[in-house]
C-alpha cells in the first residue's frame, strides 16, 4: 500500500503565501536599494579608476569563471528541495562547498604560470585570479547558512545582508580607489559582495 501525504491545511497554505508575499517585498526593496547604491558606486569608480583596471579585472574574472565550473554539480538545489536535513547532511553540504572552493583556488594557482606566459604585459593578472578565487572561500564558508535561510524563507535577513554588502562595497571600494589601489579596489568590491551573499 502506497503511503500518501495528507493535503496541506488551508492555514499552512495561507501562511506560506503570506511569507512569500512579504519575502517578495523584501527582495524587491533590497534590489532597488542595491541598484541605486551600485549605480552610484559605478559612477564614482569610473571617475577614479583607469580603463585598464576594469579591463584587467574583467579578464581575471573570465578565467575565474572558467576554473569555477568544477563547482557546477547542483548539490545546493538538491539540498534546498530536501524536506528535512540531518546534522550530517548540513555538515556534508558545508564540506562539499568548502572543498570545491579550495579546488578552485588550487586550479587558479596552477594556471598562473600559463597566464604569465600568454599575458606577459599583465604581470599582476595571475595574482588577481588567485586572490579572486581565494575570496570565494568567504562565500563557501557562509554558503550553507545562506542556503538554510533561503529554504526557511528568511527573506528579511537575506535582504539586510544584501543591502549591507552593497553599502560596504561602496565605502571600501571608493576609499581604496581614492588611494590609488587600482584593480584591487574592484577585487575588494567582489569580496564585499561575497561576504554578504
Amino acid at each position: 500500500m502506497v503511503n500518501q501525504q495528507p493535503p496541506p491545511l488551508d492555514s499552512e497554505v495561507s501562511s506560506v503565501a503570506r511569507q512569500t508575499a512579504v519575502g517578495s517585498t523584501y527582495t524587491i526593496g533590497a534590489s532597488v536599494i542595491t541598484l541605486v547604491v551600485g549605480f552610484t558606486r559605478s559612477v564614482i569608480l569610473a571617475r577614479l579608476l583607469f580603463p585598464e583596471d576594469f579591463g584587467l579585472f574583467a579578464l581575471a574574472f573570465f578565467f575565474v569563471g572558467l576554473v569555477e565550473r568544477v563547482q557546477l554539480f547542483g548539490f545546493t538545489s538538491a539540498f534546498i528541495h530536501k524536506h528535512n536535513h540531518t546534522e550530517a547532511e548540513v555538515a556534508a553540504h558545508f564540506l562539499l562547498s568548502t572543498s570545491l572552493s579550495l579546488l578552485v583556488v588550487l586550479l587558479a594557482v596552477l594556471i598562473t604560470p600559463l597566464l604569465s606566459f600568454f599575458y606577459p604585459e599583465l604581470p599582476t593578472l595571475g595574482v588577481v585570479v588567485v586572490v579572486v578565487t581565494a575570496v570565494r572561500l568567504i562565500y563557501a564558508l557562509n554558503h550553507t547558512p545562506r542556503t538554510i535561510l533561503t529554504k526557511q524563507l528568511q527573506f528579511k535577513r537575506l535582504a539586510v545582508l544584501r543591502i549591507g554588502g552593497s553599502v560596504l562595497a561602496l565605502g571600501v571600494t571608493v576609499w581604496l580607489a581614492q588611494r590609488g589601489a587600482g584593480v584591487w579596489a574592484l577585487v575588494a568590491q567582489d569580496a564585499c559582495f561575497l561576504s554578504s551573499s
